[in-house]
Parts: C-alpha cells; sequence; structure tokens
C-alpha cells in the first residue's frame, strides 16, 4: 500500500508534468517569434512580416463578394496591402496585367462594409493605413446608385489599371480582381 507521504508528491509531480506539457507554445517557452506563431495557427494570415505575392488568377470580371470567395477558395486571399512595399508591387501586378484599355479596375480587400467611411481589409478586419492609401481626387465619394427606394452605396475598392488610383464601387459591379498568398518557405 502507498503512503499519502509518497501518493501526494507523486500526483504534485504528475499534475506539473501535464501543467507543462499543456504549456508548450507559451511565449516564454518558444526559441524565437516563428516558434510561438507557428504553434498558433490564425483563421486569417498571420504571415504579415513575410514577403506576399499578388495574382490576377481570373481574367472574367465578378462582384467584389465573387472575388473574395474565389480567392480563398484556391487557398488565397483578396489583395490587401499594409506597407509602401507592398502597394508597389501590387501596383506591377496591375500594370502587367494585359488590359484591354479604357477604365479597368481591380478589386482588392478594402471596403467599409462594417462602418460607412471607415476602410478596413476583408479577412483581417485591419484598417487601411493612411500610407497605402491611393484615392482618385474624389474618392472615396460613396455615391448612391439607383431609385430612391433602391439605392445602393460604395462600399467596395478597386484599383485602376491605367492611373493606380483607388475609386469606391458597389460591391455587387463585375471588376477583375487581384489575389495574393504567401509564398512557402
Amino acid at each position: 500500500m502507498i503512503s499519502r507521504a509518497i501518493l501526494g508528491p507523486m500526483l504534485l509531480g504528475l499534475i506539473l508534468v501535464q501543467a507543462q506539457q499543456q504549456s508548450v507554445g507559451l511565449i516564454s517557452g518558444d526559441r524565437n517569434i516563428k516558434d510561438f506563431l507557428g504553434r498558433r495557427p490564425c483563421l486569417c494570415s498571420c504571415d504579415v512580416m513575410k514577403n506576399k505575392a499578388f495574382y490576377v488568377t481570373m481574367r472574367d470580371p465578378a462582384d467584389w463578394y465573387t472575388a473574395v470567395s474565389y480567392c480563398t477558395s484556391i487557398g488565397m486571399e483578396i489583395a490587401a496591402v499594409w506597407s509602401t512595399s507592398e502597394l508597389r508591387a501590387l501596383q506591377e501586378t496591375i500594370q502587367d496585367e494585359e488590359n484591354e484599355g479604357g477604365d479597368e479596375f481591380y478589386w482588392i480587400g478594402a471596403n467599409d462594409l462594417g462602418k460607412n467611411g471607415t476602410y478596413r481589409w476583408a479577412l483581417t478586419g485591419r484598417p487601411v493605413e493612411e500610407e497605402v492609401k491611393q484615392w482618385d481626387e474624389g474618392e472615396p465619394n460613396n455615391a448612391q446608385i439607383g431609385d430612391s427606394e433602391q439605392k445602393e452605396i460604395e462600399h467596395c475598392v478597386a484599383v485602376d489599371a491605367t492611373s493606380q488610383k483607388w475609386n469606391d464601387f458597389r460591391c455587387s459591379e463585375a471588376k477583375k480582381f487581384v489575389c495574393q498568398r504567401y509564398p512557402d518557405n
């Protein structure tokens, strides 16, 4: 028979071992930030410190919601830019596309669907930083389109292929779009 004097420390030791196993990945136990993030998968991309690549994956125009859904369905995200270097990469991607001339626009993830006038990125909800905003003159104007009964307000952002300026549009309009992904290591 095991005495309480021996059983108590054994149980305490077992509890401590279990607690240590459950706390694997605490910031104090991680070797670096990559280990920390690697143990905590995010619902949306947590690779904000990595370089991302932008792609125009489909040549057919789609409404903004379909663009978001399509990018997600192929393992990507609708384009979001968080720095001036990413902005330049997005602009280069759009410039490299064969455009048919005229007013050609590409959906990106910026929108003010949550709160009118407050632009955020689609999947993260992160505010669009001032340093990357490229609004065309008079934009965003949140124009209301339609008869007085059914006005649709412009909430989704697209980039002009020629000027690289941003404009807000009705999300239901069909436009080309840009997806992004973080290259594998």
